[in-house]
């Protein structure tokens, strides 16, 4: 990450950097607590440098070279998969804005590959359960089947994506 910002620190830069990235001021950085800096500040800083003309916005052939230095590398069919969501406009840049929501889906995208361990594309009602326990909410069978039939837009009995997505990032939902 710190190649991908193309911040070079030393040994000597290291409390400064915790005091930054420290929001609890244990003396450690927490996984949580680089997360929230690198969705607020990296996240940023990776986008401005790509954002050369400092318009707000990069066109979709930086987006390769972007993705690049995050060690990201997308075969063509997930790149124009890629720049359909984050150039739903189709203008041919992609701004801030544009940018920060689709990485949201795409995190929350890991996170569901994760639970999708057949590798369906749906999360069953094990799935769910064994999601919702790393949680630290354990579920009676009877309450993921209930929990399902809420969620399940479809009647398949299991959760897409499309079905999940929402229910993960409502204000209410499980994180």
């Amino acid at each position: 990450v710190i190649d991908a910002l193309y911040v070079r620190k030393t040994l000597a830069d290291s409390p400064a950097i915790t005091l930054e990235l420290d929001s609890d001021n244990s003396g450690r950085i927490d996984f949580r607590e680089f997360l929230d800096w690198w969705q607020h500040h990296g996240m940023q800083r990776v986008f401005m440098r790509f954002d050369r003309d400092q318009s707000g916005s990069i066109d979709t052939s930086e987006l390769v070279e972007l993705l690049k230095s995050l060690g990201l590398q997308l075969t063509d069919s997930q790149l124009q998969a890629a720049k359909k969501l984050l150039d739903p406009d189709g203008d041919g840049t992609i701004t801030w804005a544009e940018y920060v929501k689709w990485w949201e889906r795409f995190d929350v995208q890991r996170i569901f590959e994760q639970y999708d361990t057949d590798g369906g594309g749906e999360i069953n009602g094990h799935e769910l359960q064994l999601l919702c326990a790393d949680l630290g909410v354990h579920l009676s069978k009877k309450e993921v089947r209930d929990a399902l039939k809420k969620l399940d837009k479809d009647g398949s009995s299991s959760l897409s994506f499309d079905e999940f997505f929402p229910w993960w990032c409502a204000p209410s939902g499980p994180h």
